[in-house]
């Protein structure tokens, strides 16, 4: 062996293998490969001028998530303080492992992924090294995360959605109906519902059309809101002050009007909690901010739509590569909106105008009747003739006559807490 090779090894101190058995005192030094590739690396720097390679490191600081890069560049610096502590500067494999072994007593695999995932990024940017490649270390996250299954935000049941439509006041909860109508038809987080402005929504006169603004996907979403869920939008609209100072959509709502004060994102996040509390769910607090994106989902996903349409209307990245030029139609956001809103019957009541205490009084429902949700208001009306085609729920009702056309074949009746029912069935003339 030559002086020189000699001069090599001699300055290689060995590192350790076995991280598990490393104590917090030792230290990791690179390999004799990683010390040759890192050694022309530095002349490969060395004949690039100063300024490219400030440039190009500004330009990959700048390609971090721009609302979350004080959080990547905070995990870096606890990992630089971390290697400064073990008298290290190397970003090997080994150097990660025993990191990562470390941070791993202490936190959850989800949080550790998260981690992993931040310092990949920062990496990349900062030191041109792709630490994705290290596969011990994903081997080991991966095995830290067997059996774990994380706790997420529970969902509200198409029934929960109903109830608290038709039950809650408008004159406490009318922007939380809102903001629940909006969160479940067009599967949105809590910063997408703070972020909407009123130039995001497109009101036809009988619906509303709501572009989603920085979906954190990058993937723009549109969805719809009609039928009886757009009167609730409507009437929130309509309480909007002529003179708001901000075109954000969601306004503070208090006793029945709206002020000048927007709605900020941890009162939306705290939203899926007052609705559970409200219909006294159990454990209302699992009921998190994320739980409207998570209800719109699972209910869509309970219809059987296709995973083409349900990646669509959620905005996930999964899957794109074979959607990329298929573009959400709006037949498809129409079918969405009907298939979550219908999945279990759920729509808000339609008031009908009637007299309740005036006994022996018939209603005769018009012919375009399709679906009509019946409370205790409608209470002692002796007569209701219904159209054939026409789907009637009756809620707590007593002392009803019913005259059903005996020929449809597509209408339907259905009573909750109801006595004394009388259906006539009558032969269309």
């Amino acid at each position: 062996m030559s002086s020189s090779e000699d001069e090599v090894h001699r300055d290689i101190k060995p590192h350790i293998i076995d991280n598990t058995s490393a104590s917090e005192d030792e230290y990791i030094i690179p390999d004799i490969a990683e010390t040759m590739m890192s050694s022309s690396e530095d002349e490969t720097d060395q004949c690039t001028p100063s300024d490219f390679v400030d440039e190009t490191k500004h330009v990959l600081i700048n390609t971090l998530p721009a609302k979350s890069r004080t959080r990547y560049e905070s995990i870096y610096d606890k990992f630089v303080e971390w290697r400064k502590k073990k008298n290290t500067t190397s970003f090997s494999e080994n150097v990660l492992m025993t990191y990562f072994n470390e941070l791993s007593k202490t936190l959850k695999p989800s949080t550790l992924w998260s981690q992993y995932s931040m310092l990949k990024s920062t990496i990349i940017s900062r030191d041109d090294i792709d630490i994705s490649s290290y596969t011990n270390l994903t081997a080991f996250l991966k095995r830290q995360a067997t059996g774990f299954k994380s706790k997420k935000s529970k969902v509200l049941t198409s029934h929960d959605v109903e109830e608290f439509l038709n039950k809650a006041p408008d004159m406490k909860y009318l922007a939380t109906k809102v903001a629940l109508v909006f969160g479940v038809a067009g599967a949105c987080r809590g910063r997408e519902l703070c972020n909407i402005t009123t130039s995001d929504i497109n009101d036809t006169g009988t619906m509303a059309v709501i572009t989603i603004p920085q979906a954190e996907t990058n993937v723009q979403r549109t969805f719809l809101v009609i039928q009886n869920f757009y009167d609730i939008f409507k009437k929130y609209k309509a309480l909007r002050p002529p003179d708001a100072a901000t075109n954000r959509f969601f306004l503070n709502y208090q006793n029945g009007k709206c002020t000048q004060q927007v709605i900020g994102i941890h009162k939306f996040g705290n939203m899926p909690k007052e609705i559970a509390a409200f219909l006294n769910l159990s454990n209302p607090k699992d009921y998190t901010g994320h739980s409207f994106r998570r209800t719109s989902a699972t209910l869509l996903a309970d219809t059987g739509v296709n995973i083409r349409r349900l990646t669509n209307h959620i905005g996930w990245k999964s899957n794109r590569a074979a959607e990329e030029h298929n573009d959400d139609s709006p037949d498809d956001r129409n079918e969405s909106f009907k298939r979550i809103t219908e999945s279990g019957d759920m729509e808000p009541s339609t008031p009908i105008a009637c007299n309740s205490s005036v006994v022996d009084s018939t209603l005769e429902l018009p012919s375009s009747t399709k679906r009509i949700k019946h409370s205790n208001d409608v209470a002692n009306i002796a007569k209701i003739v219904t159209p054939g085609t026409a789907s009637l729920t009756f809620n707590r009702c007593s002392n009803i006559t019913i005259l059903q056309d005996s020929t449809s074949k597509n209408g339907s009746l259905t009573f909750n807490e109801c006595s004394n029912i009388t259906i006539d069935f009558r032969e269309k003339k």
